[in-house]
């Protein structure tokens, strides 16, 4: 698990209420979804294993908009708290 300093805030992923891995990355990166304890959501951008070097490894906050379109294009069950943001998403379609 790491560590990530987020627009002044550390986030650790082992302390995440929730974790998605995403399921349509392409290689050789990988993108991990988190829900913090607090209920925000972070997107971490791993780089692949193999390669050793962790240190181009980032996350960043995102809006829950950009977590139901993550979750929806990586055909997860859209958690109940995120309906308004499913209802905003899909009334701009």
């Amino acid at each position: 698990m790491a560590n990530y300093l987020i627009e002044g805030v550390l986030v650790k992923t082992d302390k995440a209420s929730y974790t998605w891995v995403a399921r349509h990355s392409f290689p050789p990166d990988i993108d991990v979804l988190h829900r913090s304890r607090r209920g925000s959501y972070y997107l971490e951008h791993l780089h692949p294993v193999g390669s050793g070097d962790t240190s181009h490894d980032w996350a960043e906050w995102i809006s829950p908009e950009s977590v139901f379109q993550w979750l929806t294009a990586n055909q997860y069950e859209i958690p109940r708290e995120l309906a308004d943001a499913e209802k905003r998403t899909t009334s701009r379609s």
